[in-house]
């Protein structure tokens, strides 16, 4: 891809699980079976590493406030930041990028020390310029009420894309899954599907499609009633984030292509009557404002109308779509523009090639 998302998609395989409440009602539950998928995932043959996490790149799981320790960030509310929970060697599996300190060890003892990996944005946002390992962290508003655990920085990693490619990258941080807390996962808080909820990534060394079946027969052996709720791979992921884009700029080019055609068709059939003017001493100029204001006209009345109805369109198609906005600004102003700018060169590229003919040979040709 020629947009850098801060990992590498080559032969990774991604299968996505729920663990029910039924069959997995405690934390040890939840934690065994994380343990024996990561085991037996990473011992199939053809695999290089294996990791559990909450979201892969081109996903957001959870978002919270975040305090830093000595941070020069700004005073007000702490920024939101990603969290993701991970087990086993994610940074090495999706081959994001390592700038500073160690990753994660098989099983981080939460009771010695509790510790978080931050991207390189996070780390320059609160300590711009300084080593960001051995720095605290803490989630939520930096009170008195905030009982929660300081989190010691073990490591830095390269900014991912969490909202696509070409996104700015959000702040992002890592906790391993030995710190998630066994009251959600036990469901006292009535957060059923919270922490239940995770992507068994594979780096293999070949086409990891072949590990598919491998992969099922695994969670198989595990648990016959738990099915799968995908399985692909992150190139395919990759390939399907961008699909919206693609198809963006086929239909501009598609309509770029019509309305070049279009308008040199409609001043094709002009050229008798732009004869005509010039020899009767109309300027150029005048009949170049002429052409394209035409065409302008008629574009403009087209983005109106389709304005106006694709308001209404959106707002039905936002509950089919995942994480769309109906009223998109961005869309709703650049769109028009770049359209409008497209019709200016389709009308007046034609208009100025007729000019360069001699009103006679325009004349004979009719």
């Amino acid at each position: 891809m020629a947009t850098d998302g801060g990992f590498n998609p080559d032969r990774v395989l991604t299968a996505s699980i729920m663990l029910p409440r039924e069959g997995y009602p405690t934390a040890p539950a939840v934690r065994a079976f994380h343990a024996s998928l990561f085991r037996r995932a990473s011992s199939l043959a053809g695999v290089g590493s294996a990791a559990l996490i909450t979201d892969p790149p081109l996903e957001r799981y959870e978002r919270r406030g975040l305090t830093g320790e000595n941070s020069v960030a700004a005073s007000g509310p702490p920024p939101t930041t990603n969290l993701s929970w991970a087990y086993g060697p994610f940074v090495q599996t999706l081959g994001i990028r390592l700038i500073a300190g160690r990753t994660f060890t098989d099983v981080e003892d939460a009771r010695s020390q509790s510790v978080v990996i931050v991207n390189q944005r996070l780390a320059q946002r609160f300590w711009p310029g300084q080593d960001a390992l051995g720095k605290r962290l803490k989630w939520g508003a930096d009170v008195p009420q905030n009982q929660n655990s300081w989190l010691t920085v073990v490591g830095v990693v390269a900014d991912v894309a969490d909202n696509g490619l070409g996104s700015e990258p959000d702040l992002h941080a890592y906790e391993p899954f030995s710190q998630f807390p066994d009251v959600v996962l036990n469901n006292v808080a009535g957060l059923v599907a919270f922490g239940r909820h995770v992507k068994l990534a594979i780096r293999t060394t070949a086409d990891p499609r072949a590990l598919v079946a491998s992969v099922r027969g695994e969670i198989a052996d595990i648990d016959r009633q738990l099915a799968l709720q995908s399985i692909e791979t992150m190139e395919d992921r990759l390939g399907a984030s961008v699909a919206p884009r693609r198809f963006s700029v086929v239909t501009l080019g598609a309509f770029a292509l019509g309305a070049l055609s279009l308008l040199a068709f409609s001043v094709a059939e002009r050229r008798r009557e732009i004869a005509l003017r010039v020899a009767l001493g109309a300027e150029p100029p005048a009949i170049l404002r002429m052409v394209v204001g035409h065409g302008l006209k008629l574009v403009a009345l087209g983005l109106t109308v389709g304005a106006l109805a694709s308001f209404g369109v959106t707002r039905a198609l936002t509950s089919l779509l995942y994480q769309t906005d109906w009223h998109d600004a961005v869309t709703f102003a650049v769109v028009p523009v770049v359209l409008l700018l497209i019709s200016l060169a389709a009308g007046a590229l034609p208009a100025m090639r007729a000019l360069q003919v001699e009103p006679i040979t325009a004349l004979r040709s009719e």
